[in-house]
């Protein structure tokens, strides 16, 4: 018997693995240039910026979006962002705002499957489930690319939203944002200091 799993029609695909570095790394950085603490990064405020960047309409306070966290043993806390704890205090919850009701799922491979080959699955589960029409991207693009660019990327009027470190044009259905934008408003960077 084939079960088909209904999710909304927006959906948060994130890798921690990748969005940790990426904290990290942009946190770091500034630290030092501006010389000054940046502050923890707001879970709730990241999606919304994330939804805003992604095209997400506002005003739709009955619009639904899945926030999916592909996590492993090594990156199981979300660090630099309060609420940290994917299992104890992300999984399963969620917040309403001006866009709508965000909710939160954790994933983990379990020992079964590298963190990469879930999101790759995941991936493809999502590209191929007809209620979903907007999937927001977050991971290592290197990795999933061939899936993400495949013919199948796209199909049915999906819309595709790649957040990626370096800009990549438009191909098909698939568009792509500055990661970097979102997180460093969301880490407190006022744009008088850059």
């Amino acid at each position: 018997m084939h079960t088909q799993i209904e999710f909304p029609e927006n959906v948060f695909l994130i890798d921690i693995a990748y969005l940790n570095f990426v904290i990290a790394d942009l946190k770091g950085y500034f630290e030092k240039a501006l010389g000054r603490s940046l502050k923890k990064i707001d879970v709730a405020e990241l999606m919304i910026l994330f939804a805003l960047d992604a095209g997400l309409e506002e005003n739709r306070p009955d619009q639904e979006v899945q926030v999916i966290w592909i996590y492993d043993k090594e990156n199981d806390q979300l660090r630099e962002c309060m609420p940290s704890g994917l299992r104890d205090e992300l999984d399963g919850v969620g917040f309403s705002d001006q866009l709508g009701e965000f909710r939160f799922a954790t994933v983990s491979p379990e020992g079964m499957v590298s963190r990469e080959d879930l999101y790759e699955d995941m991936l493809r589960i999502l590209s191929e489930a007809d209620s979903v029409r907007k999937l927001v991207l977050i991971g290592f693009e290197e990795v999933y690319k061939e899936e993400l660019y495949s013919d199948n990327a796209g199909k049915s009027g999906k819309r595709f939203v790649n957040f990626v470190m370096s800009q990549r044009s438009e191909k098909r259905n698939v568009c792509s944002e500055t990661l970097a934008y979102p997180l460093m408003q969301a880490l407190g960077i006022r744009g008088e200091e850059l």
